[in-house]
């Protein structure tokens, strides 16, 4: 409760509170569209899970199938949910697991997404855990083979680390660098669908739409006036000198592209798409 209240704080401390309600919320009702069925939300969750956890896809699986058998035993214990969140300090995530699972069926888009499991594959592979150590320390020999279970576990979370430690940072900020250095350091930058180079460039947008899919047009088309031809005149009218571009697609996004092709030209720097204005030197 604590931390939902203190992002609540934050909002309403900067005046925001109605847009964070409205992006998180209201969006999602009204204006979200995946534009995918289904079964294709559903296989993507596990095609996440198979390619970007294989080295933790054990502990994963197991800590989910741990979790129906401690769920079957707290419940035995307690008559009630009200009992089970008095008496159980991890109640709340028991209880919890079925909202995100099938949030995730309608709407599961990238790796980020399965971040919100991971406390609960971490319960129940740790309670499995516990049962294993406490039967190896019955048996002959029992305290040396949870010894070298514990340190096999983290020799392969270490070897998972290692092998994702390199997340492309220093490419992106070398690509910076670049962009100042061609560019100058008082070029004026949007982003539409490269948030990254904002962040990098400790820049601030034009408007608060850093990438626009999903349903983010249709969301700028009801809050804009003139609709979304209206937001590219606003846009326009700061003039940007680069546009960001990343993965950008929606019903309007034609609209977009061919006030684009009109006024810039596309140029390629380090991972990113860039529109520079036809004005500005290359």
């Amino acid at each position: 409760v604590s931390p939902v209240l203190i992002i609540l704080a934050y909002f309403q401390y900067h005046g925001a509170l109605y847009e964070m309600f409205e992006g998180s919320v209201l969006f999602n009702l009204f204006f979200l569209d995946r534009g995918i069925t289904l079964i294709a939300s559903f296989s993507r969750a596990v095609d996440v899970v198979f390619t970007t956890y294989r080295t933790m896809l054990i502990p994963i699986l197991i800590g989910f199938l741990q979790l129906g058998y401690i769920y079957k035993m707290r419940r035995s214990q307690y008559p009630s949910s009200q009992a089970m969140l008095a008496g159980d300090a991890f109640a709340s995530l028991f209880l919890s697991f079925p909202a995100p699972l099938i949030w995730s069926v309608f709407d599961f888009q990238r790796n980020p997404d399965f971040f919100i499991f991971l406390p609960y594959a971490a319960l129940g592979f740790g309670h499995f855990l516990d049962l294993a150590v406490l039967g190896l320390y019955r048996q002959k020999g029992g305290g040396f083979l949870s010894v070298g279970l514990a340190l096999s576990l983290l020799l392969l979370a270490g070897a998972q680390g290692a092998n994702k430690r390199e997340s492309g940072l220093e490419t992106q900020r070398q690509s910076v660098l670049e962009i100042e250095r061609r560019f100058g350091p008082d070029i004026r930058v949007a982003s539409i669908g490269a948030p990254q180079v904002m962040v990098l460039l400790h820049r601030v947008n034009p408007n608060r739409y850093l990438f626009i899919y999903n349903g983010v047009d249709r969301l700028i088309a009801a809050n804009t006036q003139g609709g979304f031809e209206g937001w590219i005149r606003e846009l326009e009218t700061y003039s940007p000198d680069l546009v960001a571009f990343g993965p950008t697609r929606g019903f309007y996004i034609p609209l977009l592209l061919e006030w684009l092709e009109e006024n810039y030209h596309q140029v390629e720097i380090g991972p990113w798409l860039f529109w520079v204005r036809n004005s500005d030197a290359t």
